[in-house]
């Protein structure tokens, strides 16, 4: 298996690997996720997130092709009032197809991500996932990553 940065001009490479995680997102939040997602669409989507400062796109690749990505950004948070100032990494997607699961590729592409976030000069890393998304919960566990902020909904 290798790790490859992927920039906006394969941004569709990107699609069927999302597609994985976004069906799992619509099936348990349809009032927010498409289960239908039009593919020129999603591409160009992720070919504008690529293009931003920052940001930047992890794909694993094995004998039979791509087998999960990770989408990322460095993100600087500005001195205030209130905070300090600080550089991290976020994590702000990971999949992996259904035929490679359970054979540490989500694990090398956090790696890769972590490795991306400190040559940048990152000094922490953090990511987001779904209470429903029991896989992802794991996962960041195994990668060290503790909860540290809690998010409630409600509908109006």
């Amino acid at each position: 298996m290798d790790i490859v940065a992927v920039g906006p001009e394969s941004a569709a490479r990107l699609v069927p690997l999302n597609a994985v995680v976004q069906a799992l997102h619509a099936a348990e939040r349809p009032d927010i996720f498409k289960m239908r997602t039009d593919p020129a669409a999603v591409a160009a989507l992720f070919g504008d997130l690529l293009a931003r400062p920052g940001h930047f796109a992890l794909i694993a690749q094995g004998k039979g092709g791509d087998l999960g990505y990770a989408y990322c950004e460095i993100l600087d948070t500005p001195d205030d009032a209130l905070t300090r100032a600080r550089r991290r990494g976020v994590l702000h997607h990971i999949a992996t197809i259904p035929e490679a699961q359970r054979q540490g590729v989500a694990t090398a592409l956090i790696g890769a991500a972590k490795a991306r976030f400190l040559a940048a000069g990152a000094a922490e890393w953090t990511t987001s996932y779904h209470a429903f998304n029991e896989a992802s919960a794991g996962l960041m566990r195994k990668a060290g990553l503790q909860v540290t902020i809690l998010r409630a909904e409600g509908r109006l």
